[in-house]
């Protein structure tokens, strides 16, 4: 990936983040994880991140990678507003502008997409997140036919996630999706 189409991808990342944080979400480094994996599982890959299954569900290294030159850019801040919570990350707006002018087309191209993932995971704390995210991932990496066998699937590979919980999530995923048809119908 070429240094302009990286910082292009990490303007984007700077507007969920945005997003998130108009939305009063916390949004620290898993709040932005998991709702990229939303991101990208729903425009179809537009940042081209890879998600492996990790602990605390899908989790890119490269995403990690982008949001510590984020930081190191100062295109983003660690604030600490409860030290019990860990940081959550603040957009610098001082360098807003030039991101924006320079950098901003994709994420001109993809404000929508941007906006509805954040209106649909921003109420969402990380536990959640992690299990929303997790049902996605199974529901688009390994689909199986029927709610509950994908629920029983999750909780043999997540048995931190009981079934009940992970049904709830596949119900919650399978209605963002829905929400997401009606929504590209629209556009």
């Amino acid at each position: 990936m070429t240094e302009q189409n990286s910082l292009e991808r990490q303007t984007l990342i700077y507007e969920l983040i945005k997003a998130l944080r108009k939305r009063d979400n916390w949004c620290g480094e898993t709040h932005v994880q998991k709702t990229t994996y939303f991101f990208e599982e729903l425009t179809g890959h537009a940042l081209e991140y890879q998600f492996v299954l990790y602990k605390h569900g899908p989790y890119s290294f490269e995403l990690s990678e982008d949001l510590s030159a984020m930081g190191a850019y100062r295109f983003v801040e660690d604030e600490i507003a409860h030290p019990a919570y860990g940081p959550r990350l603040k957009p610098n707006r001082e360098v807003e502008q030039m991101l924006l002018k320079d950098f901003g087309k994709l994420a001109e191209e993809f404000a929508g997409p941007v906006e509805f993932v954040a209106d649909k995971l921003a109420g969402y704390g990380v536990v959640t997140l992690e299990r929303l995210a997790t049902a996605l991932y199974f529901t688009k990496q390994r689909p199986v036919e029927g709610d509950a066998e994908r629920a029983r699937q999750i909780h043999q590979v997540k048995p931190h996630i009981s079934e009940v919980l992970a049904l709830d999530a596949v119900k919650t995923v399978n209605e963002i999706l829905e929400d997401w048809n009606n929504y590209e119908l629209q556009i």
